[in-house]
């Protein structure tokens, strides 16, 4: 902080330090109950939905971390009868 900031500008600075803590508490509180649900929806889904949602995540998270691209999911090996789809 400057030193030469005006009280005035200091608490309001403190204000809306305060306001954007609470927002990303609030905001971790609705994305923590997101999660929650999507989990619950994720669980309803049959073993087959569960691995192609599952596999759609992958595909789309590991390319942005470096990651190579799976296979599609009529090459990928099915978990459930043990063979290729």
């Amino acid at each position: 902080m400057d030193p030469f900031l005006s009280p005035n500008t200091l608490a309001a600075y403190s204000i809306q330090q305060a306001k954007n803590e609470a927002l990303g508490i609030l905001a971790g509180i609705h994305l923590s109950h997101l999660e929650q649900e999507v989990i619950a929806k994720f669980r309803e889904l049959s073993p087959v939905s569960r691995q192609r949602v599952a596999r759609g995540i992958q595909n789309l998270v590991a390319p942005k971390q470096g990651g190579e691209k799976l296979p599609p999911i009529s090459q990928s090996r099915n978990i459930t009868t043990g063979g290729i789809q």
